[in-house]
């Protein structure tokens, strides 16, 4: 019980302030931690996610390949050749008349989510996040 925190500190742990209070789940999200392989499929991420308490669906974005149909994208609408993360947004806020200009008009999503994929991703990778009302 007294080293869970020395074990927290040398991991690196809570990331992306999803840390719990639950000790169960310190010890399950420590070892899971020390004992990561990671990786760069979309099953690893959306794994990753799901243990951080998220819904997340990743979509692979492929580009135009020789057997691709003449009618096919070049690129994925969205997000050019960078996978998408599908979500749920859990907060919105609209903007009100005491924001700027340069403030956008609505605020969504989930930093958390954001900030732990972004993590993990190789750094000459990009995640582009696209959520859903609940």
């Amino acid at each position: 019980l007294i080293l869970i925190d020395e074990w927290e500190d040398a991991l690196g742990l809570p990331e992306c302030g999803l840390g719990g209070d639950d000790l169960a789940k310190r010890r399950l999200d420590a070892y899971a931690k020390d004992t990561a392989y990671g990786g760069l499929s979309q099953w690893y991420f959306e794994d990753l996610a799901m243990r951080a308490g998220f819904n997340v669906d990743i979509e692979e974005a492929r580009g135009h390949h020789c057997e691709s149909s003449c009618d096919a994208p070049l690129y994925h609408p969205l997000s050019g050749l960078a996978p998408v993360a599908y979500s749920e947004a859990t907060f919105t806020r609209w903007a009100t008349c005491n924001n700027s200009c340069l403030s956008p008009i609505r605020y969504f999503g989930d930093g958390r989510l954001e900030c732990l994929l972004n993590t993990y991703k190789p750094a000459e990778g990009r995640f582009v996040f696209a959520y859903t009302e609940v």
